[in-house]
Protein backbone atom coordinates (compact mmCIF):
# COMPACT_ATOMS: atom_id res chain seq x y z
CA UNK A 1 0.00 0.00 0.00
CA UNK A 2 1.59 3.31 -1.19
CA UNK A 3 2.43 5.51 1.71
CA UNK A 4 0.30 9.38 1.84
CA UNK A 5 2.73 12.12 1.85
CA UNK A 6 1.44 13.69 4.61
CA UNK A 7 2.71 10.27 6.44
CA UNK A 8 6.39 10.86 5.18
CA UNK A 9 8.78 12.43 8.39
CA UNK A 10 10.31 14.87 6.33
CA UNK A 11 6.80 16.06 5.11
CA UNK A 12 5.33 16.06 8.42
CA UNK A 13 8.66 17.61 9.82
CA UNK A 14 8.47 20.60 7.66
CA UNK A 15 4.64 20.91 8.51
CA UNK A 16 5.64 21.65 11.68
CA UNK A 17 8.25 24.09 11.45
CA UNK A 18 6.06 26.12 8.73
CA UNK A 19 3.11 26.03 11.67
CA UNK A 20 5.59 27.19 13.98
CA UNK A 21 6.60 29.66 12.47
CA UNK A 22 2.73 30.51 11.77
CA UNK A 23 2.54 30.72 15.40
CA UNK A 24 5.10 32.67 16.34
CA UNK A 25 4.44 35.30 13.64
CA UNK A 26 0.59 35.56 15.09
CA UNK A 27 1.43 36.09 18.17
CA UNK A 28 4.37 38.36 17.88
CA UNK A 29 2.10 40.62 15.52
CA UNK A 30 -0.69 40.30 18.17
CA UNK A 31 1.13 41.27 20.80
CA UNK A 32 2.89 44.09 18.93
CA UNK A 33 -0.37 45.76 17.84
CA UNK A 34 -1.80 45.57 21.43
CA UNK A 35 1.44 47.29 22.49
CA UNK A 36 1.37 49.48 19.75
CA UNK A 37 -2.62 50.33 21.01
CA UNK A 38 -1.48 51.06 24.65
CA UNK A 39 1.50 53.32 24.31
CA UNK A 40 -0.92 55.50 21.47
CA UNK A 41 1.40 55.34 18.51
CA UNK A 42 -0.01 54.57 14.65
CA UNK A 43 0.90 51.17 13.39
CA UNK A 44 2.62 53.00 10.52
CA UNK A 45 6.25 53.36 10.26
CA UNK A 46 6.66 52.01 13.40
CA UNK A 47 8.19 48.69 14.46
CA UNK A 48 8.38 47.72 17.57
CA UNK A 49 10.20 44.14 18.26
CA UNK A 50 8.41 42.86 21.02
CA UNK A 51 8.77 39.25 22.71
CA UNK A 52 6.24 37.32 24.18
CA UNK A 53 7.58 35.09 27.31
CA UNK A 54 9.62 31.92 27.27
CA UNK A 55 7.40 30.07 28.47
CA UNK A 56 4.47 30.74 25.49
CA UNK A 57 7.15 30.58 22.77
CA UNK A 58 8.22 26.87 24.08
CA UNK A 59 4.66 26.08 24.13
CA UNK A 60 3.86 27.46 20.85
CA UNK A 61 7.25 25.61 19.63
CA UNK A 62 5.41 22.60 19.62
CA UNK A 63 8.97 20.84 20.97
CA UNK A 64 11.58 22.12 18.77
CA UNK A 65 12.99 25.03 20.96
CA UNK A 66 15.85 24.70 19.25
CA UNK A 67 14.24 25.88 15.87
CA UNK A 68 12.70 28.94 17.59
CA UNK A 69 15.71 29.98 19.34
CA UNK A 70 17.49 30.11 16.13
CA UNK A 71 14.27 32.16 14.76
CA UNK A 72 14.63 34.62 17.50
CA UNK A 73 18.38 34.57 17.04
CA UNK A 74 17.54 36.18 13.55
CA UNK A 75 14.71 38.66 14.73
CA UNK A 76 17.71 39.88 17.07
CA UNK A 77 20.02 40.59 14.68
CA UNK A 78 17.76 42.60 12.58
CA UNK A 79 16.79 44.43 15.70
CA UNK A 80 20.49 45.11 16.62
CA UNK A 81 20.98 45.74 13.11
CA UNK A 82 18.43 48.44 12.93
CA UNK A 83 19.11 50.52 15.67
CA UNK A 84 22.69 50.04 16.85
CA UNK A 85 23.82 52.52 14.10
CA UNK A 86 20.89 55.10 14.75
CA UNK A 87 22.04 58.24 17.11
CA UNK A 88 18.84 57.94 19.74
CA UNK A 89 19.05 54.08 18.58
CA UNK A 90 18.01 52.08 21.75
CA UNK A 91 19.29 48.37 22.10
CA UNK A 92 17.84 47.68 25.18
CA UNK A 93 15.78 44.46 24.07
CA UNK A 94 19.08 42.88 23.85
CA UNK A 95 18.84 41.06 27.44
CA UNK A 96 15.61 40.20 26.66
CA UNK A 97 16.33 38.79 23.04
CA UNK A 98 19.27 36.46 25.03
CA UNK A 99 17.56 35.49 27.67
CA UNK A 100 14.23 33.80 25.84
CA UNK A 101 17.33 32.62 23.15
CA UNK A 102 18.69 30.89 25.79
CA UNK A 103 15.95 29.97 27.74
CA UNK A 104 14.77 28.13 24.73
CA UNK A 105 18.18 26.60 23.53
CA UNK A 106 20.52 26.67 26.79
CA UNK A 107 23.36 24.96 24.43
CA UNK A 108 23.29 28.47 22.21
CA UNK A 109 27.10 29.50 23.41
CA UNK A 110 27.15 32.39 21.15
CA UNK A 111 23.87 34.14 21.99
CA UNK A 112 25.43 34.79 25.49
CA UNK A 113 28.12 36.18 24.76
CA UNK A 114 26.21 38.63 22.08
CA UNK A 115 23.89 39.65 24.54
CA UNK A 116 26.42 40.08 27.40
CA UNK A 117 28.79 42.07 25.38
CA UNK A 118 25.97 44.49 23.34
CA UNK A 119 24.31 45.39 27.00
CA UNK A 120 28.15 47.01 28.00
CA UNK A 121 29.89 47.92 25.25
CA UNK A 122 27.47 50.17 22.65
CA UNK A 123 27.25 53.38 21.24
CA UNK A 124 25.46 54.69 24.17
CA UNK A 125 26.00 55.16 27.57
CA UNK A 126 25.75 51.94 29.94
CA UNK A 127 23.92 51.77 33.29
CA UNK A 128 24.05 49.64 36.15
CA UNK A 129 20.89 48.22 34.78
CA UNK A 130 22.65 47.00 31.87
CA UNK A 131 25.64 46.23 34.10
CA UNK A 132 23.50 43.64 35.96
CA UNK A 133 22.09 42.22 33.21
CA UNK A 134 25.00 41.18 31.17
CA UNK A 135 26.42 40.05 34.63
CA UNK A 136 23.09 37.67 35.12
CA UNK A 137 23.20 36.38 31.27
CA UNK A 138 26.86 35.60 31.71
CA UNK A 139 26.46 33.84 35.04
CA UNK A 140 23.28 31.75 33.06
CA UNK A 141 26.04 31.04 30.22
CA UNK A 142 28.43 29.58 33.01
CA UNK A 143 26.01 27.33 34.42
CA UNK A 144 25.59 25.51 31.69
CA UNK A 145 29.22 25.66 30.54
CA UNK A 146 31.00 25.18 33.63
CA UNK A 147 33.87 23.49 31.83
CA UNK A 148 34.51 26.86 29.61
CA UNK A 149 37.17 29.84 30.89
CA UNK A 150 35.65 32.20 28.46
CA UNK A 151 32.36 32.60 30.63
CA UNK A 152 34.76 32.87 33.70
CA UNK A 153 37.02 35.32 32.53
CA UNK A 154 33.98 37.35 31.83
CA UNK A 155 32.34 37.72 34.97
CA UNK A 156 35.65 38.05 36.99
CA UNK A 157 36.51 40.78 33.85
CA UNK A 158 32.70 42.64 34.79
CA UNK A 159 33.19 42.82 38.07
CA UNK A 160 36.61 44.07 38.20
CA UNK A 161 35.99 47.00 35.28
CA UNK A 162 32.21 47.15 34.26
CA UNK A 163 30.33 47.99 37.40
CA UNK A 164 30.66 51.77 38.39
CA UNK A 165 30.24 53.07 41.27
CA UNK A 166 30.32 56.81 40.25
CA UNK A 167 27.91 58.87 40.41
CA UNK A 168 25.97 56.85 42.84
CA UNK A 169 23.94 58.19 46.12
CA UNK A 170 24.44 57.39 49.78
CA UNK A 171 21.40 54.33 49.87
CA UNK A 172 22.78 52.84 46.36
CA UNK A 173 26.59 52.32 47.91
CA UNK A 174 25.22 50.80 50.97
CA UNK A 175 23.41 48.67 49.05
CA UNK A 176 26.13 47.89 47.00
CA UNK A 177 28.09 47.40 50.06
CA UNK A 178 25.34 44.80 50.89
CA UNK A 179 24.99 42.64 47.91
CA UNK A 180 29.12 42.30 47.05
CA UNK A 181 30.40 42.65 50.82
CA UNK A 182 27.68 40.41 51.67
CA UNK A 183 27.45 42.11 54.88
CA UNK A 184 25.77 45.81 55.79
CA UNK A 185 28.05 48.80 55.48
CA UNK A 186 29.86 49.66 59.12
CA UNK A 187 28.05 52.40 60.55
CA UNK A 188 29.93 56.53 60.19
CA UNK A 189 32.02 55.25 56.94
CA UNK A 190 32.78 58.37 54.99
CA UNK A 191 31.55 57.84 51.37
CA UNK A 192 35.36 57.59 49.71
CA UNK A 193 35.76 55.24 52.37
CA UNK A 194 32.65 53.16 51.83
CA UNK A 195 33.75 53.15 47.93
CA UNK A 196 37.23 52.12 48.50
CA UNK A 197 35.53 48.66 50.54
CA UNK A 198 33.18 48.29 47.95
CA UNK A 199 35.59 48.41 45.20
CA UNK A 200 38.24 45.50 47.56
CA UNK A 201 35.45 43.51 47.34
CA UNK A 202 34.70 43.91 43.32
CA UNK A 203 38.25 43.10 43.13
CA UNK A 204 38.04 39.75 45.42
CA UNK A 205 34.88 38.29 43.47
CA UNK A 206 36.78 38.98 40.18
CA UNK A 207 39.90 37.37 41.57
CA UNK A 208 37.97 34.18 42.54
CA UNK A 209 36.24 34.08 38.88
CA UNK A 210 39.69 34.52 37.21
CA UNK A 211 41.26 32.02 39.27
CA UNK A 212 38.42 29.82 38.51
CA UNK A 213 39.09 30.37 34.81
CA UNK A 214 42.68 29.89 34.87
CA UNK A 215 42.07 26.19 35.90
CA UNK A 216 40.12 25.71 33.41
CA UNK A 217 41.18 23.59 30.44
CA UNK A 218 42.91 25.90 27.22
CA UNK A 219 42.47 28.62 29.47
CA UNK A 220 45.17 31.62 28.43
CA UNK A 221 48.66 31.24 30.31
CA UNK A 222 48.56 35.21 31.42
CA UNK A 223 45.24 34.24 33.58
CA UNK A 224 47.04 32.76 36.63
CA UNK A 225 49.35 35.87 36.86
CA UNK A 226 46.31 38.10 36.47
CA UNK A 227 44.35 36.56 39.59
CA UNK A 228 47.89 36.47 41.66
CA UNK A 229 48.24 40.35 40.86
CA UNK A 230 44.73 40.83 41.83
CA UNK A 231 45.09 39.02 44.94
CA UNK A 232 48.35 40.60 46.03
CA UNK A 233 46.99 44.28 45.49
CA UNK A 234 44.17 43.11 47.57
CA UNK A 235 46.75 41.68 50.77
CA UNK A 236 45.43 38.40 50.79
CA UNK A 237 46.75 35.56 52.13
CA UNK A 238 50.80 34.69 51.29
CA UNK A 239 49.73 31.63 51.52
CA UNK A 240 46.44 31.33 48.78
CA UNK A 241 48.68 32.90 46.18
CA UNK A 242 51.51 30.31 46.70
CA UNK A 243 48.97 27.82 46.71
CA UNK A 244 47.21 29.43 43.43
CA UNK A 245 50.50 29.91 42.10
CA UNK A 246 51.85 26.40 42.82
CA UNK A 247 48.64 24.48 41.19
CA UNK A 248 48.88 26.44 38.17
CA UNK A 249 52.90 25.71 37.59
CA UNK A 250 51.73 22.56 37.31
CA UNK A 251 49.48 23.14 34.18
CA UNK A 252 51.36 25.51 32.26
CA UNK A 253 51.94 24.09 28.80
CA UNK A 254 55.08 26.22 28.22
CA UNK A 255 58.53 26.75 29.09
CA UNK A 256 58.57 30.73 29.07
CA UNK A 257 55.10 30.49 31.03
CA UNK A 258 56.35 28.50 33.68
CA UNK A 259 59.06 30.67 34.15
CA UNK A 260 57.08 33.57 34.66
CA UNK A 261 55.01 31.99 37.25
CA UNK A 262 57.97 30.75 39.22
CA UNK A 263 60.02 34.22 39.28
CA UNK A 264 56.36 35.26 40.98
CA UNK A 265 56.81 32.32 43.40
CA UNK A 266 59.99 33.43 44.22
CA UNK A 267 58.66 37.42 44.56
CA UNK A 268 55.48 36.21 47.16
CA UNK A 269 57.04 32.83 48.79
CA UNK A 270 59.32 32.52 51.32
CA UNK A 271 58.88 29.25 51.98
CA UNK A 272 62.13 27.44 52.56
CA UNK A 273 61.14 24.51 51.05
CA UNK A 274 60.13 26.22 47.95
CA UNK A 275 62.84 25.71 46.01
CA UNK A 276 62.42 21.84 46.47
CA UNK A 277 58.91 21.82 45.54
CA UNK A 278 60.12 23.79 42.12
CA UNK A 279 63.17 20.91 41.55
CA UNK A 280 60.23 18.59 41.61
CA UNK A 281 58.51 20.71 38.98
CA UNK A 282 61.10 20.79 37.22
CA UNK A 283 61.77 16.71 36.99
CA UNK A 284 57.96 16.82 36.10
CA UNK A 285 58.05 18.83 32.97
CA UNK A 286 61.07 17.27 31.89
CA UNK A 287 59.83 13.82 32.00
CA UNK A 288 56.87 15.20 30.63
CA UNK A 289 58.53 16.69 27.66
CA UNK A 290 60.63 13.43 26.63
CA UNK A 291 57.85 11.00 27.79
CA UNK A 292 54.34 12.35 26.15
CA UNK A 293 55.18 15.83 25.03
CA UNK A 294 51.68 15.40 22.89
CA UNK A 295 49.81 15.26 25.63
CA UNK A 296 48.92 18.16 28.16
CA UNK A 297 50.60 18.16 31.52
CA UNK A 298 47.12 17.63 33.48
CA UNK A 299 46.57 14.60 31.19
CA UNK A 300 50.33 13.37 32.18
CA UNK A 301 50.01 13.59 35.59
CA UNK A 302 47.36 10.08 34.80
CA UNK A 303 50.13 8.41 33.89
CA UNK A 304 53.33 9.61 35.32
CA UNK A 305 55.01 8.02 38.27
CA UNK A 306 57.90 10.68 39.97
CA UNK A 307 60.37 8.69 41.65
CA UNK A 308 59.99 9.71 44.92
CA UNK A 309 56.23 9.28 45.26
CA UNK A 310 54.04 6.17 44.43
CA UNK A 311 51.04 8.22 43.57
CA UNK A 312 49.93 8.15 40.02
CA UNK A 313 49.76 12.39 40.69
CA UNK A 314 52.16 14.91 40.96
CA UNK A 315 53.47 16.54 43.98
CA UNK A 316 51.30 19.45 45.75
CA UNK A 317 53.06 21.62 48.11
CA UNK A 318 51.14 19.75 51.08
CA UNK A 319 51.81 16.25 49.75
CA UNK A 320 55.59 16.98 49.05
CA UNK A 321 56.22 18.75 52.73
CA UNK A 322 55.62 15.32 54.07
CA UNK A 323 57.49 13.32 51.82
CA UNK A 324 61.09 13.08 53.30
CA UNK A 325 62.22 10.98 50.65
CA UNK A 326 62.46 13.38 47.51
CA UNK A 327 65.76 13.74 45.69
CA UNK A 328 65.30 17.49 45.14
CA UNK A 329 65.70 17.91 49.07
CA UNK A 330 68.97 16.15 49.52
Amino acid sequence: MQMSPFESPVVQKTLAIALILFCLGGVVSARQDLALFELGRPHKGQHLYYLPPAKTLRRLSLGFTTTAADLIWIRALLYVGSHFNKERGDIAWVGKYAQTITTLDPKFKYAYRWGAALLLYNRHKTNRTHTKKSIAILKKGYKHFPESFEFARALGMSYLFEIKLLPRTGPELLQDHQEFCKQPAPKGLKRIELIKKIKRCLRKIAANYIMEAAAKKDAPNHLAILAARIMRKEGSKQSAICDHLLDVLWKAPNKKMRQHIRSRLNMYCGRKELGGFICEEKQFHTRWYRSFPYLTPSLYTLIDIPQSSTKKTPFTLETYLKNSQSPCRK
